[in-house]
């Protein structure tokens, strides 16, 4: 009787952890009500072209993104990372995630479907060609295919500055490294700090909406979350990004907004971060920021935000460079802090401060004690409206 207490006992303990550890293995999909692709079709170009995703699904599909990236970049998890990774891309097939979803591939060594993963980035996306192509390097360096790993680097030489001297370095080129085409291209394509900041300037610039003036955010906008991932190779523009890079907060991202038309001389952007915090996506903060040729930033302000569920702020931008930003106080139904946002509602709106910036001739932001009087200075190139999508 004894043993077959034991017997039961045990076998009810098999089933209960048969049954946890399946739970365990499906990562976070048993929680999800969104459509999703089939894993066998995230690669097939005109599937997930008429795929549907809803704007919900977006943001859902962007906090697990960011808990894969806190996976693979903080906790160094790169097979731990790969699941949320493909979840994301399951109900958002967005492309910064099958970069970041074949950077962790290459590092799981699982460089065939790394490769795919590449493949498919640079043919959909001309802006991570470059990107792609040196991921093709790579993993065809990892499986010593030499002919494949010297084409598909000099690709991505032509297409984007790296520095050559830290490629190498890279252990996939270690088997490369005394051929004669891999000398010449580490010597074709050696260039200074200098030279490659200005290239990576004209990237960097291309990523973004190009607007005309006047150019505003309005309260309507500060909610929405559509909007290109900022990589970190371009934390050079952004204060503060760089501190980031190996520390990064998991619910936080830079996002690409829009160029202003404001001047020939230097480069006006507009970027923002996003803190996707539980089922809202306060704060989002929206930064002014001008960029000279030399690739120097020249100035940096936060013109809008969803600063708090009671404060926010909205801007208006001028052809002549003024920047209007209008503090708002928000009331609501219920207190949100409190009762949340189902079923609440905003009641009132009442601006509480009006502060005044104005770009100058030189890309400085200069701070202004009142709206100034410009009806008789030169126009800008004056556009029609342009509202932040």
């Amino acid at each position: 009787m004894k043993i077959k207490l034991i017997a039961i006992f045990l076998l009810a303990l098999s089933l209960g952890g048969c049954k946890y550890f399946s739970h365990k293995a499906a990562p976070l999909e048993t929680a999800v009500n969104f459509p999703m692709l089939d894993s066998a079709d995230i690669f097939i170009g005109n599937v997930v072209d008429n795929f549907s995703v809803s704007p919900d699904a977006v943001v859902y599909a962007r906090k697990v993104y960011l808990n894969a990236i806190d996976m693979f970049v903080n906790k160094k998890d790169a097979k731990g990372s790969l699941p949320l990774f493909l979840q994301s891309i399951r109900i958002s097939p967005e492309h910064f995630t099958y970069f970041k979803y074949a950077e962790a591939l290459y590092a799981d060594a699982n460089y065939d479907m790394a490769e795919k993963a590449y493949q498919y980035l640079k043919y959909r996306d001309e802006t991570m060609k470059a990107d792609a192509s040196l991921g093709m390097a790579r993993c065809a360096g990892m499986t010593s295919d030499t002919s494949s790993t010297l084409m598909y680097l000099e690709e991505a030489l032509q297409a984007y500055p790296y520095d050559v001297k830290e490629l190498a370095k890279d252990k996939a080129f270690e088997k490369v490294k005394d051929h004669e085409v891999f000398k010449l291209l580490m010597t074709k394509y050696d260039s200074d700090e200098e030279h490659r900041t200005v290239a990576l300037l004209k990237l960097f610039a291309k990523n973004f909406h190009k607007a005309g003036l006047p150019y505003s955010i309005p309260p309507d906008s500060l909610g929405k979350h559509t909007g290109k991932e900022i990589d970190f190779r371009y934390a050079a523009f952004i204060e503060g990004m760089t501190d980031g890079q190996f520390s990064r907060e998991v619910q936080k991202e830079y996002q690409y907004m829009a160029e202003l038309d404001l001047s020939p001389v230097y480069h006006t952007f507009i970027y923002r971060t996003v803190n996707y915090n539980g089922d809202t996506i306060f704060p989002v903060h929206q930064f002014l920021l001008t960029v000279d040729s030399t690739g120097t930033t020249r100035g940096m302000q936060e013109i809008a935000c969803s600063c708090s569920p009671l404060t926010i702020k909205t801007a208006e931008i001028d052809s002549n460079g003024v920047v209007e930003i209008k503090e708002i106080a928000q009331t609501w139904k219920e207190d949100p802090i409190y009762k949340g946002y189902a079923g609440n509602e905003i009641v009132k709106q009442e601006v509480k401060d009006v502060k005044y910036y104005m770009v100058m001739e030189n890309g400085i932001i200069h701070a202004l004690a009142q709206k100034p009087d410009l009806s008789h200075a030169s126009k800008g190139t004056a556009q029609s409206s342009d509202t932040n999508q």
